[in-house]
């Protein structure tokens, strides 16, 4: 192999090899600029995780502030109907009340009629009594005055 076949191999060899470099440059360029769209893809990616975080943390807050107001509202209901049951059971006992009270009233009306049946006829038995002592009465004036006896 002469020089010149040996220089004509280098060269090709050189510039196969410059041609591969340049396609590499390409090659690492183009990967380059990839990169640099997934990195602001990956830029875009995190600022929306942020800002998904932020409202799932939002979301978070508001859903543990609904469920104290609820705990609250359950505990205030259940007083309202501890409430409720106390008075009903204070309404049940004067319903008790006004019941014994209403038989009382009824046995003292009874008792009333009764007295005013036996004072009725303890009037009769007085208007017979006041008759018969008129009767007595003017028998004995009669007797004394000496007036006929009819």
């Amino acid at each position: 192999m002469t020089f010149e076949e040996r220089i004509d191999r280098l060269t090709a060899r050189h510039e196969a090899l410059a041609q591969s470099a340049e396609m590499l440059f390409k090659d690492i360029h183009q990967l380059s600029e990839r990169s640099q769209g997934q990195a602001e893809e990956i830029r875009l990616i995190t600022e929306n995780s942020r800002i998904h975080s932020e409202g799932i943390r939002r979301l978070l807050e508001t859903t543990q502030a609904l469920a104290i107001a609820s705990q609250k509202q359950t505990e205030a209901c259940q007083k309202q109907a501890e409430v409720s049951q106390k008075q009903a059971e204070a309404i049940q006992k004067q319903t008790e009340a006004s019941q014994k009270q209403a038989e009382v009233s009824q046995k003292q009306a009874e008792a009333i009629q009764k007295q005013a049946e036996a004072s009725e006829k303890q009037a009769v038995s007085i208007q017979a009594l006041a008759r018969l002592s008129e009767i007595h009465e003017r028998r004995l004036t009669r007797l004394e005055g000496g007036e006929p006896l009819a």
